[in-house]
């Protein structure tokens, strides 16, 4: 007995490290980890809901569980500690159970436990994985890629090892897997044996074709091999001009227009279907989509970035309700934020779950001739978007999509609403807190040194000196350019940042700065 209440003080302590967020309990990998795929070559799948069994296998979207909650070292750390803390707590019930002849009851109990060191294990593993997956698309040097793989090839096998464990337990334990919410199986040794195949496949595959391209490899391209991407060029303007300002101003012409031509919507023949299938949406094809509904163009500087949409509804379009969604996934490992606007220029909130803080954002909407526009605006600052990054020039992944009778609690999604999206669209389940968001139907946006282009700018001149932009101007001190946080005082980040900055900035932008441009009195 002394021995067995040792194991179970460290089960507790153990345990006591999980991620104590309701997003890790709702997608994360602790449940079914040892039948999740692993992907080597980045496809942005999103995960699936761990209470339910109709969605598809998780992808390797994995910032979903745990962002903006923690970041991906912080997870690490605490599921590296509950993993050790389990195997510790298990090899004393194995030791007792070896040298004691135990009844069914407590070789099932000692089952389980090891059932859940497995689960715990595997769980590290494929946050560990996709971390490092993503330092190698990010490292410089081939020397540093090839060890990089090389870890992750031994994650793959330690997964496979973990998957032959799990299978001879529920041989033994036929209960294993079920789980009472979901009313089915989230694993069972078939799911095992597929997951075993798809492991195996990885290495015989995209291993070798990442080591062929081991030096070429990026984030855009992770094979290396020059294959093009969905993107658009973003442009760029001057402090002094009055883009920020007037959705009509004669300058949006120059940047290159994007239509929304890809849509979305529940088939007819699955309206009586049960959630989510009823709720299921399914693309269209491009000989029976109706025509683009929402058109935008994007300029930038080193501070913000801003978006002209174009409302592009028929002469008799009936209205009715509607959003404009602009979703951002800035970080690799961070979280997405999503911003949904009204088309009379309000900003939604999304309760906390889009992963942005603060109120460095505004919209304003304009009617002229017929014609709608928004004009929206964020600062890098909520993006999470180093100012380094922004004068080097760099790739920003998003879509934009106009959602026509959009459902408004996500709990009971019923209805019918169409999707009008930028990027191409796929077979997209809702996902409770997630809704309809898919990452995988991203594109690029392609945003210029902004250093360059001010400069080009700045040469051509402007008619109006007066400078009308949508946030504060910044210093052109040194003090720009203090690590702790100088450059971030005052806009609000999400709270890991702030941690990492060494700074706790003021919650909202000083009343001097609402008060003279007009745009934030839009602010919501």
């Amino acid at each position: 007995a002394p021995r067995v209440a040792r194991a179970w003080r460290r089960f507790q302590a153990g345990y006591a490290h999980y991620p104590g967020t309701h997003r890790f309990g709702y997608y994360g990998p602790m449940h079914d980890g040892a039948v999740w795929p692993l992907g080597l070559i980045p496809r942005h799948l999103p995960l699936a809901p761990t209470w339910r069994i109709v969605h598809p296998p998780s992808g390797d979207q994995i910032a979903e569980c745990y962002a903006p909650d923690f970041e991906i070292a912080e997870v690490l750390r605490l599921c590296r500690r509950m993993r050790d803390e389990w195997r510790a707590g298990v090899a004393i019930l194995r030791a007792v159970a070896r040298r004691r002849r135990l009844d069914s009851d407590g070789r099932e109990q000692v089952n389980v436990a090891r059932a859940l060191g497995v689960h715990f294990s595997s769980g590290f593993n494929i946050l560990r994985f996709y971390a490092l997956r993503d330092r190698l698309l990010a490292a410089e040097g081939k020397r540093r890629r090839s060890l990089l793989l090389h870890q992750l090839r031994r994650i793959v096998l330690d997964e496979l090892r973990n998957d032959r464990e799990l299978l001879a337990l529920c041989r033994e334990n036929p209960a294993l897997g079920f789980h009472s919410e979901a009313e089915g199986y989230k694993y069972d040794p078939q799911r095992i044996r597929w997951r075993m195949r798809q492991l195996k496949t990885l290495l015989r595959v995209e291993f070798p074709r990442v080591q062929r391209n081991i030096s070429r490899v990026s984030w855009e391209d992770p094979l290396g091999l020059g294959d093009p991407v969905r993107s658009h060029p973003c442009g760029a303007f001057d402090k002094r001009s009055q883009m920020a300002a007037d959705p009509f101003h004669p300058d949006w012409d120059q940047p290159t227009v994007a239509r929304c031509q890809n849509w979305a919507a529940p088939r007819a023949s699955e309206a009586r279907r049960a959630f989510p299938f009823n709720s299921t949406l399914y693309p269209i094809p491009a000989r029976r989509a109706p025509p683009a509904r929402l058109a935008w163009r994007a300029a930038a500087d080193r501070e913000r970035l801003v978006f002209c949409l174009e409302l592009q509804d028929p002469p008799r379009a009936k209205a009715g309700r509607e959003e404009i969604r602009l979703a951002f996934e800035p970080r690799r490992l961070g979280p997405w934020i999503r911003f949904t606007i009204t088309r009379e220029g309000r900003v939604l909130p999304e309760g906390g779950f889009s992963g942005c803080a603060g109120r460095d954002w505004c919209a304003r909407a304009a009617t002229r001739e017929g014609s709608t526009r928004i004009l929206f605006g964020v600062s890098w600052r909520a993006l999470g978007v180093r100012p380094r990054e922004i004068a080097a020039g760099m790739r920003l992944r998003m879509n934009a999509q106009r959602f026509f009778d959009p459902i408004a609690d996500p709990l009971r999604m019923a209805g019918r609403p169409m999707l009008n999206s930028w990027a191409p669209m796929r077979r997209t389940l809702p996902r409770n807190l997630h809704g309809y968001l898919d990452p995988s139907n991203y594109g690029w946006l392609q945003i210029a040194s902004c250093r360059n282009a001010q400069r080009r700018a700045a040469a051509l001149g402007d008619p109006n000196p007066r400078i009308n932009s949508i946030f504060r101007e910044q210093p052109s001190s040194s003090s720009m350019e203090d690590r702790r946080g100088g450059l971030y005082r005052d806009f609000r980040l999400p709270t890991r940042g702030v941690r990492r900055l060494g700074r706790r900035p003021r919650p909202t932008l000083p009343p001097s700065v609402l008060g003279k441009n007009p745009l934030f009195r839009k602010v919501r």
